[in-house]
């Protein structure tokens, strides 16, 4: 999904992927452990959909606050975070985490 190859789910919905700046230290940090990719690497992918028509570039948001919102309030939508804010939600009980990837 983060490729943007995958456009939907496997219900047939759309995708809505949320993405933090190529600078941020959690982007960076999810595509090197998550994606085993760098940040450039998965920036090249997203132009190369957006300028065949494949696909489209994920949105982009500037911190990991504006990332959680948009994620609890966008259905179908699928993000990521820093793990010590990850802990903080699960003390908090919240119910976002469901459509969130941890960066370890």
């Amino acid at each position: 999904m983060f490729a943007m190859k995958q456009r939907s789910w496997p219900d047939g919905s759309s995708v809505t992927v949320f993405v933090l700046p190529s600078d941020h230290r959690t982007h960076r940090d999810f595509c090197k452990k998550k994606l085993s990719i760098f940040p450039n690497q998965l920036e090249a992918m997203w132009y190369r959909r957006v300028y065949t028509g494949t696909g489209s570039a994920p949105v982009q948001v500037s911190d990991s606050q504006t990332m959680l919102r948009r994620i609890s309030d966008t259905p179908g939508s699928i993000g990521y975070l820093a793990d010590d804010t990850i802990s903080r939600l699960q003390r908090d009980n919240s119910n976002d985490l469901l459509k969130i990837l941890s960066v370890h």
